[in-house]
């Protein structure tokens, strides 16, 4: 048996504590999301998640790297 063609990849989840919508992208919509939602591309792209805080500096949201393996 050959070994398998999957690779890994990745999706990124946009989430809210309050559960309201959760916008599910890929890494070309990136920037598009980051000027929309005011986060740091870069720290995405390094820490495979950036953290949403209110002016209270209580988390509200965030951004995660989802990997799975595709063909």
């Amino acid at each position: 048996m050959k070994g398998s063609n999957m690779v890994e990849d990745k999706l990124y989840r946009m989430w809210w504590k309050d559960q309201s919508t959760q916008d599910v992208f890929r890494a070309t919509k990136i920037n598009e999301m980051a000027r929309k939602y005011s986060f740091d591309a870069e720290e995405l792209l390094l820490h495979g998640e950036v953290t949403f805080l209110d002016d209270n500096k209580d988390i509200i949201g965030g951004v995660t790297t989802d990997y799975f393996k595709s063909n």
